[in-house]
Order: structure tokens, then sequence, then C-alpha cells
């Protein structure tokens, strides 16, 4: 049974089915898991996590319906219990639509995705001439942009997979060529281009998560620091000194690639989150989302535009703090300079993540075709014009007014 982790773990779910009974007795009808554990039973019992199960005559001899619901494990062997012993009458195998790759020390990686992480890192999928020739040219574009703008600094941050920093947990051997690296011998030459992937290796505490594709909040926050500090924003270890940490046992989007689930401890910042200065939420999942906050007490007066991937929205828990406005468009990388125009920030973030690095991004991007595209199969509760609107309401001020801005530009795309 293929599934998503989500719609089984810890759910009890119904079951049913047919079975012959053997003509001796008694007997009743047992579920096991791999390891002999009973997780149901048409018995009494009463131990906990044993579900009971009805038993029904089908009208032909010794056949029986079962029905009943139940916690389902990995493996569930199905058969009648005997005098002498079980009986197995077949089994039921509950497996994730995908697959995270095994590493070592507890470590998951991505595998079978449409960006070919694996070969990627092995150094069989690397970038061809022509791309890289498209990345000099993205470079080349975003150094100009301070000339031909009023923003003060632009910076790209191609995120790193965690396999690029962590090699030695990877089940696979590291290519001694590869997309990041690549991308990274050229990028060193253009004034646009943060290395995340130096200053993230430098460090000897954990930064990404075990279970999880993404950067924990060590590595967020390490990355915050460095992207004020590239754009000329003074910003010292003294403004999250007071953050406090929680550490619980975290699933992560590769641990539900598992089933049961895959876990890992892991910190989580507990005193804040950017939902305490969020403005704006358009709710649209992965491309075509905007959100914008505010934060009176951040350590500058100035505005900060990035477009982003995943990895930003771990980065508005410290961003959101240093920069009093902060616009994240998701759009992995892809620059729409109408949206420059109408954000007008004093400063602009590109980023990516190393898997994407394949997809060269652009600075002549339509990011309205996408939010259209994107808002035609979102669903009909986040759809609704009145929750949309409900979402926009606040208070008067310039972010108002840049608000308004953004609501005028989904109505002109969305034709509402």
């Amino acid at each position: 049974m293929l599934c998503a982790v989500e719609e089984v773990w810890g759910v009890l779910r119904p079951i049913e089915g047919v079975f012959r009974a053997p003509f001796f007795g008694p007997w009743k009808l047992v579920i096991k898991d791999d390891k002999g554990q009973i997780l149901a039973s048409s018995g009494s019992c009463h131990k906990e996590g044993v579900s009971s199960l009805s038993l029904q005559p089908e009208g032909k001899p010794r056949v029986f319906k079962f029905s009943g619901k139940m916690q389902m494990a990995s493996e569930n062997r199905i058969g009648l219990s005997l005098w002498w012993g079980f009986r197995e009458l077949f089994r039921i195998y509950v497996s994730p639509l995908a697959h995270a790759l095994e590493g070592s020390e507890g470590w998951l990686f991505l595998d079978n995705d449409t960006n070919h992480s694996v070969e990627q890192f092995r150094g069989h999928r690397l970038l061809e001439n022509e791309q890289l020739a498209q990345w000099e040219g993205y470079l080349k574009e975003l150094d100009k942009l301070p000339q031909t703008t009023k923003i003060r600094q632009v910076k790209f941050l191609p995120t790193p997979s965690k396999e690029d920093i962590y090699p030695q947990f990877h089940p696979h051997a590291a290519g001694k060529v590869r997309p990041l690296l690549q991308l990274r011998s050229i990028g060193t030459r253009y004034k646009s281009y943060l290395d995340p992937y130096a200053f993230l290796k430098a460090c000897p505490e954990r930064v990404f998560r075990k279970t999880d594709t993404h950067w924990n909040p060590l590595g967020a926050r390490l990355a915050s620091f460095e992207i004020s500090k590239a754009m000329g924003v003074e910003c010292d270890h003294s403004v999250f000194a007071q953050d406090q940490y929680q550490e619980n046992p975290e699933i992560g989007d590769l641990g539900v690639r598992s089933f049961p689930p895959r876990m890992a401890i892991e910190k989580r910042l507990q005193n804040f989150s950017y939902a305490k200065a969020l403005l704006f939420d358009n709710r649209i999942q992965n491309f075509g989302r905007i959100l914008i906050t505010r934060w009176e007490k951040a350590v500058t007066e100035h505005s900060l535009l990035i477009f982003g991937g995943s990895s930003s929205y771990f980065l508005l828990d410290y961003l959101s703090r240093i920069f009093q406005r902060v616009y994240l468009v998701h759009s992995a990388g892809n620059i729409d300079l109408a949206l420059l125009d109408l954000f007008a920030p004093d400063f602009l973030l590109s980023q990516t993540t190393g898997r994407f690095i394949l997809r060269v991004p652009s600075l002549h991007f339509c990011f309205g075709e996408v939010l259209r595209e994107k808002w035609q199969n979102t669903s009909s509760p986040v759809k609704s014009e009145a929750e949309f609107h409900a979402s926009c309401l606040l208070p008067r001020g310039v972010d108002g007014i840049v608000v308004q801005k953004v609501i005028r530009y989904h109505a002109q795309w969305l034709g509402f």
C-alpha cells in the first residue's frame, strides 16, 4: 500500500477483508507487526494499543468478513491465532510514496527527486558550458542592478544541499566536481555572489537538520549575519543573545519519507517567530507566495526584498529582526523587475537551493503569470476573495501603502 505517510502514521485507519477459517478451533483473528506485537484482535483484549476487530459470517461455510480500525505498521501480518500457534493468511505493507536515502549516524538525504540530487552529488550530472554561460550572465546582471536602480546592495545566496556540507554522512562518495562547486568557481568573481559554502563548512556545530533538507536555526542565523554584513548593515551576535531554543524530536521533509516516520532531536527557536512581524501573506504554497514583515525594533530601518526559495522562510526569523521591512517572494532566485519597482527596497537578496542550480534563474521573470497559475489551483477556502482581503487588514502607514500596492498587483493578475 503506497501512501502519504501523514495520512497513515498515528491515525486509526479502517481495515476490512474476507477469509476462510480452518475446520478446527478455537481460533481468533489477529493482526501483528513484523516484531510479533499484536495490533488488532477479534478476541477480547484489553491491552493498550490493541484494536478490536469484528467478525461476521458471509453465508458460506467457514467464511467470515472482518472489519475495524487500527494504527498501521510498516508490515501488518494478518492471520489466525490457534491453539498450536499463529497461521498467517496474508500481509499488508505500508510504504511512503517517496523514499529518503539512508546515510550514517541517522542522516537522511534526498533521493529520486526531479533535480537528480544524488547524480549531482556524485558528479554524474554537471553544469554544461551553456548553463555556466547563463550563470555568468545572471551574475553580471545582478552586479549592474545597484547602478541601474535605487538598490544599495544586491547579493545572491546559493544555499548548499546538506550533502555538500556533510559528505561524510552520505552513502555515496562525493564527486570531485559538482554543480555547486562549478558555480562557486565562477561566482566568486562577482560582487553579488555570497558564498555560503565557506561559512557553513567552517562552523563546528551542525547547521542542517538530520531528517530534513533545510538548514537548522543555527545555519539560518549564520546566514542572516553574513547577509547583513555583506549588505553593509552593522549587526553583531548580541542582537540574538536573548534567544531561547528548545530541543524536540522533529520529523522533517525527509523523515516523513519513511514509515513509521524517522525523527531526530533538533533545536527550535522559542521566543520569536516571523509570524509576530507578519503583515501580509497570500498563503499560496511555494512558487507564487508573497510575505511581508515589519518589526519596529529591527536593527535597521531599511527594507530587504528576497526573491528566494524554501530556505528563505527559515531566514525570516532572523532577517525580520535585522531589516525593519522584509518582502519575501517565492521564486527561487528568479527576479521580476516589476516587483522590484513595486517594493522599491533598499537591499535585494536572491536565493536558491543547491539542488536547483541546474535551473539557471532569470532577471526577466514574470511572477504574475506564476501567481495566476497557482491561484487557479488553490483550494476554495484560501481562494475566497473575502478571506484574501481579510488577511490584508493593516494599520495605516507606509507599509499599508505597500501592501495595498501588492493587493492591486494580485487583483491585476487574478482578475478581482
